[in-house]
């Protein structure tokens, strides 16, 4: 997403800035297609701009102002590292979007399998399984089950709220 920062003096200029952007990333080939560009000239406080593009989970977020355009450069933002933000200049972008994509991706799915691999349980008998989702509020619980669930499996299941699930 590409949030302008404009005025009254320079909303044209802002404007025309963002679409020449936009038209420059959209040519970029990314995963089998074209990279998606959105420009949010929304009359919203940029805050809101920014946060609501966190929060729909939009993975680069440019920010223009006016002293950057005169650098030719663009505040790159990424989601998963809001705190830290880049000046890059427009130039460069283009060479520079797929790898901090790929970055991006790499580190997404890195941390979800160490989360996966932390919270595998292994229970190999029926003590064991009840001692496990006899915790109070277990953080995370998967069971393995086979399709043939007996009707004591299932008073166990319930009687400590656990759920059957095939992964």
């Amino acid at each position: 997403i590409v949030i302008p920062f404009t005025n009254k003096d320079n909303e044209d200029k802002v404007l025309d800035y963002c679409y020449d952007l936009k038209n420059k990333l959209e040519s970029i080939e990314y995963n089998e297609g074209n990279i998606w560009v959105i420009i949010d000239n929304s009359r919203v406080w940029w805050g809101r701009k920014f946060w609501d593009s966190v929060r729909r989970g939009i993975p680069l977020i440019l920010k223009v102002w006016e002293k950057e355009m005169e650098k030719d450069s663009v505040t790159l933002v990424k989601r998963i590292d809001i705190e830290n933000s880049d000046l890059i200049s427009k130039w460069n972008l283009s060479s520079d979007l797929v790898s901090i994509l790929d970055w991006i991706q790499d580190n997404i799915y890195t941390n979800a399998l160490e989360f996966r691999n932390k919270n595998i349980v292994e229970v190999n008998s029926l003590e064991d399984f009840k001692k496990h989702f006899s915790k109070e509020n277990p953080e995370f619980t998967i069971c393995y089950s086979d399709p043939e669930v007996d009707e004591k499996r299932e008073e166990l299941l319930k009687e400590l709220k656990a759920t059957s699930r095939g992964i």
